[in-house]
């Protein structure tokens, strides 16, 4: 069964903010794929494309902030997330 939309409307739904966080924070713990699959109830696609701007892995040592001029990671998470969200700091 082939379901009809309009031109130009999205076939998914945006994965919301506090999900993406919650994956990569687990994903950051060190939680295995599959473990974070079904806890978050997302499909690996969904997964995949969360952890893709981070190369598709993170380790629990890119958490720690190596220098005080440098941001850290749950920084760039929120900057990350932002900038999907169309937000400027204008």
């Amino acid at each position: 069964m082939v379901m009809s939309r309009a031109k130009g409307e999205k076939r998914w739904l945006r994965l919301p903010d506090e999900v993406r966080a919650e994956v990569i924070r687990r994903a950051r713990a060190g939680q295995g794929r599959r473990q974070i699959l079904e806890e978050v109830d997302i499909s690996v696609g969904s997964f995949l494309n969360v952890l893709k701007p981070f190369g598709g892995v993170l380790r629990a040592e890119l958490a720690t902030d190596p220098s005080p001029h440098r941001l850290s990671l749950d920084d760039r998470v929120e900057i990350r997330l932002g900038i999907g969200r169309g937000e400027t700091y204008v």
